[in-house]
């Protein structure tokens, strides 16, 4: 009985280091995560609704293409033929109830003007190319959504393999303390017990934070 009282105040300051040490780990994670609510999981089709609505440079490459369709637009104008109306009456002198009317209507348009033609080349050009980085920005965006999901999706995983894990460690405590209590068991084997449970507890907290800090591509 001596050697094993011996032995375990001799084990019992590196069980109480570990403890302490866990007991630190969660304190560390909780500083982190304590203002830091859990995002709310959304499906795949509202992230990307979502990104398409927010992000900044999908946006910007959207509006680009609409500047390029009024540009074709104005372009395409100055080839088009030029209507012009003109009306008027006039009050005959020697009888005041005599008025006639005259109408015109004058139709005009350019057969041929290169530099018309040049200009609306050029603004079809530009509007294809802002077209092409649109689609460009749009796959790119479809991307990272993709990524960030499933980056959410594997976090959501391992949050919830660590909830388990720490339910049933918590369990283990329960049945470990009351074995402890009858004396079927050193008190070496309780500490290695709420060691592990701590650890679990921390685990939790790690996984919460790794989920919290996902964002979506408009967030970053």
């Amino acid at each position: 009985m001596l050697n094993r009282n011996m032995l375990t105040l001799t084990i019992k300051p590196l069980r109480l280091n570990r403890v302490m040490a866990g007991i630190a780990l969660t304190c560390s994670v909780m500083a982190v995560t304590a203002f830091s609510p859990v995002v709310n999981a959304i499906t795949l089709s509202d992230a990307w609704l979502a990104a398409k609505a927010n992000e900044p440079q999908y946006l910007k490459s959207q509006i680009d293409v609409q500047i390029g369709e009024a540009d074709v637009d104005s372009s395409r104008a100055g080839l088009l033929p030029g209507i012009t109306a003109s009306a008027g009456a006039n009050w005959s002198d020697s009888n005041s109830d005599e008025v006639t009317g005259q109408y015109g209507i004058r139709l005009e348009q350019t057969i041929w003007d290169s530099t018309k033609w040049r200009t609306l080349d050029a603004s079809e050009a530009r509007l294809m190319s802002k077209a092409l980085q649109t689609s460009a920005q749009k796959n790119a965006l479809a991307e990272k959504v993709i990524s960030a999901y499933l980056d959410v999706a594997s976090s959501q995983a391992a949050l919830n393999l660590a909830e388990q894990k720490y339910n049933e460690s918590a369990k283990l405590l329960g049945l470990t303390e009351q074995r402890f209590k009858a004396g079927k068991i050193m008190a070496t084997d309780l500490e290695d017990t709420r060691a592990s449970h701590v650890d679990d507890q921390a685990s939790i907290l790690t996984a919460k934070a790794s989920y919290w800090i996902i964002k979506l591509p408009w967030q970053i």
